[in-house]
């Protein structure tokens, strides 16, 4: 909701079509899907089933590390803002933002040191929703009204594809047809861990696929979309 809207605001984009369409998806994903899911999985004789929990795969634990310190959140800060300059030099579609990422998540791995307190983290969702709140007008506002049926159109398409890749993944991959289900739903990560400890589902599986969803969506798609756009289109 935050990322794409900045990243189609760096490639050109209409931002703030972007941002409602996005909003669209987000409440999609986080109100209407896990009830739809549910139904189809009563229907699937998924009820009270306890083998949706991952048995086999014991809950991610995350490394233990240093105490968090001002320290390491200015390190964090200063490799984030180095990969967002790297980013910005090379010229690449969203590269502030990947190489902001992929530096920290290389902080993260090798060092065990990236920190980010939950007051920064609100700051930039603030900061972010400011930068997209800024570049909307009095006209964007009456264009709207056309957005209906394209939204309508994307929450079709995201529930057509979550339908799709929860039956292959449950067949093909030994998941049960609603962890699948949820493995393909268009929300965040932290999202669906709460959205599916509520619909009994405490998967693993679920959480990786859904944050690798999550950083391709961020990293790659730009690119492919660049691509298309200049190359294809």
């Amino acid at each position: 909701m935050s990322d794409i809207p900045i990243i189609s605001a760096d490639m050109g984009a209409d931002a703030p079509k972007v941002a409602l369409l996005q909003f669209t998806r987000m409440v999609a994903g986080i109100g209407l899907f896990p009830t739809l899911i549910t139904i189809i999985g009563h229907r699937n004789g998924l009820k009270n089933n306890t083998d949706e929990q991952d048995k086999h795969v014991s809950p991610l634990r995350p490394a233990k590390s240093n105490n968090p310190t001002a320290i390491v959140f200015i390190q964090s800060i200063t490799v984030a803002a180095a990969g967002g300059i790297i980013g910005k030099l090379l010229k690449i579609p969203a590269g502030i933002l990947l190489f902001s990422m992929i530096g920290v998540i290389c902080l993260k791995l090798l060092f065990n040191k990236a920190y980010m307190p939950f007051w920064a983290k609100r700051l930039a969702q603030a900061l972010s929703g400011s930068y997209i709140g800024c570049s909307i007008g009095f006209k964007d506002v009456l264009e709207m009204r056309y957005l209906i049926l394209p939204a309508i159109l994307v929450v079709l398409g995201y529930f057509a594809a979550c339908c799709i890749l929860g039956k292959i993944l449950s067949k093909h991959f030994g998941m049960s047809l609603k962890e699948a289900m949820l493995v393909a739903t268009p929300a965040g990560a932290s999202d669906m861990a709460l959205i599916s400890s509520d619909l009994g589902v405490q998967s693993t599986h679920l959480m990786v696929l859904q944050i690798i969803r999550m950083i391709v969506v961020v990293s790659l798609f730009p690119q492919i979309i660049y691509f298309i756009v200049t190359f294809i289109a």
